[in-house]
């Protein structure tokens, strides 16, 4: 997702305006001068000083970094052709600077408006191209999950909850796979995990997490019961409701529904995050102390 920085840009088109109202006000006063006042003072002030040029032409060149970004064709150019005039001539600069300050405003705001923008709600700032969203310890563990992790946040910040939803479900599969994974789930016929259907891996995950219960109790088994009966709570709770309707066009997700998905998910992951990761096995039975914490 493109990021518009928009606070950026305001900040810089009032400097501009400023810098163009300074060059105005330049000139009528050198237009108000009468002829002793300019013997007298060396003649009225028309153009800005090194530093206010150094300024003024730091600021173009701001803006030359944010059209690039946005695509502002023409805006860049009429920076650019400023631009050039000044580095070109920078001991000619006079009055005329006033109306090139002017000209690139007006080229930068026609520029803006032949483009739309999304509106994100300040709730769903952060949610912007963040790996980040389930956390560290997800980011860490599940690497092949970030890229839907990052679409499932952009998708709920731009109001896009059907997606969000569709994305949260691949984010879910890669934990799913992952636990199967773990528990070294076999299929009919050694068919590989990635090419299961979600129901055959689930089905291999209730018969492990049955299979945990016959072993030796000790409070290791009651710690390896808990996490797997506990992922398997969330695999329940957004399977039915999510997964199946949204993978075949069963139904549209309003904000609450797609924020309920997110909720779901996250969690699964999370716990996933506490004890396992993409590639990594924990033992077919847990012992000892070190499976308590």
């Amino acid at each position: 997702m493109k990021i518009f920085r928009a606070a950026s840009l305001a900040l810089d088109l009032r400097e501009l305006q400023e810098h163009y109202q300074a060059c105005q006000e330049n000139k009528r006063k050198a237009a108000n001068s009468n002829a002793l006042s300019v013997a007298l003072a060396g003649g009225p002030k028309t153009a800005p000083d090194a530093d206010e040029l150094f300024v003024i032409t730091n600021l173009l060149r701001n803006l030359v970094d944010l059209c690039n970004e946005v695509k502002l064709v023409d805006a860049k150019q009429k920076i650019n052709l400023t631009l050039s005039h000044l580095d070109l001539n920078p001991n000619e600069v006079d009055s005329s600077l006033g109306a090139d300050l002017r000209n690139v405003f007006d080229v930068f705001m026609s520029d803006l408006w032949a483009r739309v923008f999304v509106q994100v709600p300040a709730r769903f700032i952060d949610f912007i191209d963040c790996d980040l969203l389930f956390g560290e310890a997800v980011a860490t563990k599940f690497k092949s999950a970030l890229p839907d992790i990052r679409e499932a946040g952009n998708c709920m910040a731009v109001g896009s909850n059907t997606a969000a939803v569709f994305h949260l479900m691949r984010v879910a599969e890669y934990g799913l796979r992952a636990l199967a994974h773990d528990r070294r789930i076999k299929l009919d016929k050694n068919k590989p995990i990635d090419l299961s259907t979600w129901e055959e891996v689930i089905k291999g995950l209730e018969k492990a997490e049955q299979a945990i219960q016959g072993y030796p109790k000790t409070h290791a088994r009651e710690a390896q019961l808990d996490f797997y009966h506990g992922a398997m709570m969330e695999v329940r709770g957004f399977k039915g409701k999510f997964r199946n309707r949204v993978m075949h066009s069963r139904e549209s997700y309003d904000p609450h529904e797609a924020m309920s998905a997110f909720t779901h998910v996250q969690k699964f992951m999370q716990v996933l995050s506490s004890r396992i990761a993409e590639g990594v096995r924990t033992p077919m039975i847990w012992k000892g102390r070190k499976w308590l914490s």
